[in-house]
């Protein structure tokens, strides 16, 4: 009983509290007031601090017999929706340890999905491939979202109307929430592709996001893959109703014989589904993003076997991304996209990120 108190008192007060001071990043902009970013969730209530108040996931870890640091490493995960402007709303989920809220500074980290993929790619039931598990073990709050258009996130009649512009501002206001509802003085942003595009656009504002980390990235050549087929880039371009459907068995080219099966599974059963036209057409004119406007430090991860995009043209993406360019990591026996890969790759893959951030 004593611990449950403490431990409540303990989120509630520290949800409750401002972040400290700086930390990675934090000399060269200054961290935008944390309260000007709740004005837009005004009357909003947090799903997460909800359930918790209830008591019962305490009374769970008390009746689980753990260790305190059993208790304090057990990862939560939660699945809600955050409002956005316009009536819409983005659904997310969102994972963390208790060592998250008791860390003298709260950090959080937020996942940004490829073309075609939803929130559930980054939380698979294997933990060697959940992205989820491994950084809420190391004490970050972690998130990943559906994109609007895509899932159980605001899907409009007019899929033409959800364009990379509207997803790209609709995650400013995601990172706006999270930084007043974890009390974060910046997020740390880690993007796939589509979303590592949007990822150095968002990091212009230095003043919210701590870092930026690119994987699965292309910029201004191709060499493989859907966008050098004439007939995929067509056929979206004369959609009906600027959605396209993409089956989760469509993401196993990525996939290699070390591949665990239960992420395969989790990939063929959840990342099936609709999704916007201009997740793909939009890369069909490059560069479509300008990795210069980045304000916070970046690091850009490579596979040496990558079969769609060109080794050059992502060392020109990291040597031009914001004002000094970002680290470049490369492994050379990965393909394009590590988290398809061995679990000893994936590990390397979040590790090389956790590294940089922590």
């Amino acid at each position: 009983m004593v611990l449950r108190i403490v431990a409540c008192l303990s989120i509630l007060v520290l949800a409750a509290s401002t972040a400290s001071a700086a930390g990675f990043g934090g000399a060269e902009t200054p961290a935008a007031p944390l309260r000007a970013d709740g004005l837009a969730f005004a009357g909003h209530q947090d799903p997460v601090l909800a359930e918790f108040s209830k008591g019962g996931l305490f009374d769970e870890l008390l009746a689980s017999n753990r260790s305190l640091s059993g208790i304090l490493d057990r990862v939560f995960t939660f699945e809600y929706n955050v409002p956005i402007s316009g009536g819409r709303s983005l659904a997310v989920v969102e994972s963390f340890s208790l060592r998250a809220w008791l860390r003298p500074r709260n950090r959080a980290l937020l996942l940004l999905n490829g073309s075609a993929f939803n929130a559930e790619q980054w939380d698979a039931p294997d933990d060697a491939y959940s992205a989820h598990q491994f950084f809420g073990e190391r004490g970050f709050f972690v998130f990943s979202v559906d994109y609007l258009g895509v899932d159980e996130s605001t899907v409009p009649e007019d899929g033409f109307s959800v364009t990379y512009e509207v997803n790209r501002e609709a995650m400013k206001e995601l990172v706006r929430y999270i930084r007043f509802f974890r009390q974060v003085r910046k997020v740390d942003l880690f993007g796939e592709g589509f979303g590592g595009s949007m990822a150095s656009e968002i990091a212009a504002d230095g003043s919210r996001i701590n870092s930026v980390s690119m994987g699965a990235m292309i910029y201004r050549e191709v060499q493989g893959g859907p966008l050098v087929d004439p007939l995929f880039v067509g056929l979206l371009a004369a959609d009906d109703d600027g959605y396209f459907f993409s089956p989760g068995e469509g993401s196993l080219i990525f996939t290699t014989p070390e591949t665990s099966p239960i992420f395969i599974q989790h990939i063929i059963d959840t990342q099936g589904g609709l999704y916007p036209v201009d997740n793909f057409l939009v890369a069909t004119e490059r560069p479509f993003f300008d990795p210069s406007v980045a304000r916070a430090p970046g690091q850009v991860i490579y596979g040496g076997l990558d079969f769609i995009a060109v080794r050059e043209d992502i060392e020109d993406l990291a040597a031009e991304y914001g004002r000094d360019g970002a680290r470049l990591v490369v492994r050379e026996d990965v393909g394009h996209a590590y988290i398809f890969e061995s679990p000893d790759t994936v590990t390397f893959y979040y590790q090389t990120v956790f590294d940089f951030i922590r």
